[in-house]
């Protein structure tokens, strides 16, 4: 067994009629993981939320991430916080979408270091 397959089976499963839920704010980094659901094409749910840090937050964003930062993907009872590592996930996990190359592929690294980049130099 190769890596990619050992990754791609590690990934948690989305069950039949279960949905994504990505607590959201407009002009957050969440835009971002919405975007890149869009293209996949799964459901999923928009649970309104604040990056303002003075507004109250759902309580289930606050459990994945205790410090209330957007974006935060949850499905199945688990989550995730922190834009290009969702982003990462859902293109890995999604890999017949085509948004981003495999970890084995030659544009991987320029894939990576482009999207980081953006995480941590230009996103709000």
């Amino acid at each position: 067994m190769d890596i990619l397959t050992s990754w791609l089976d590690w990934l948690p499963v989305l069950e039949t009629g279960e949905m994504y839920k990505l607590y959201y704010d407009e002009r957050s980094a969440a835009e971002g993981v919405r975007v890149i659901l869009e293209e996949i094409g799964v459901p999923y749910e928009l649970v309104a939320s604040y990056k303002d840090r003075s507004k109250p937050r759902p309580a289930q964003q606050l459990i994945i991430n205790p410090n209330g930062w957007l974006p935060v993907l949850t499905w199945g009872g688990t989550g995730m916080y922190e834009c290009a590592a969702t982003i990462i996930f859902l293109c890995d996990k999604y890999p017949e979408a085509k948004l981003a190359p495999l970890p084995n592929e030659a544009d991987r690294a320029l894939y990576l270091q482009t999207l980081l980049y953006f995480s941590n130099s230009v996103q709000t």
